[in-house]
């Protein structure tokens, strides 16, 4: 199975992936993974130096920012899933998995628009506002 991981930003939308990532390797070794994530986030440094794959799109993030910022977010979004959506095809993904954070939000949408099933990891105790607003087109949520 072929399993595509997004989010990040942060450790704590990072760190639970990685783990995800790394328990369906020890389940099957068939298994490969993919993270999209951002070149500014600490997935950047992260990733690479374990030895995982990281694409990155280019989006920006919405909540706590100005007028300006907000609009330039919102016309990031667009080209943010398609690009999400050509990493998905090329890796022949079977499924979706989001940990939060603005970036998990373009190659979640893309999963839903190629037919893919789609999960959310929660891991704070408060949703944050991707995952507010993903948990939509989510098949599974875990908490």
């Amino acid at each position: 199975m072929n399993i595509t991981i997004t989010g990040g930003g942060t450790g704590g939308h990072l760190f639970p992936a990685i783990a995800v990532a790394q328990e369906f390797q020890r389940r099957d070794r068939t298994h490969a993974s993919q993270c999209i994530g951002s070149a500014r986030g600490s997935e950047a440094q992260v990733l690479p130096r374990a030895g995982d794959v990281l694409h990155t799109v280019d989006i920006k993030g919405f909540a706590g920012k100005g007028p300006l910022k907000k609009i330039e977010s919102l016309m990031s979004i667009l080209p943010s899933i398609v690009r999400a959506r050509r990493l998905l095809r090329a890796f022949r993904a079977d499924i979706v998995i989001g940990f939060g954070g603005y970036i998990s939000f373009p190659a979640v949408i893309a999963g839903r628009m190629l037919g893919l099933p789609v999960a959310l990891h929660e891991q704070n105790s408060v949703p944050g506002l991707s995952n507010r607003l993903l948990g939509f087109w989510a098949e599974r949520i875990f908490v």
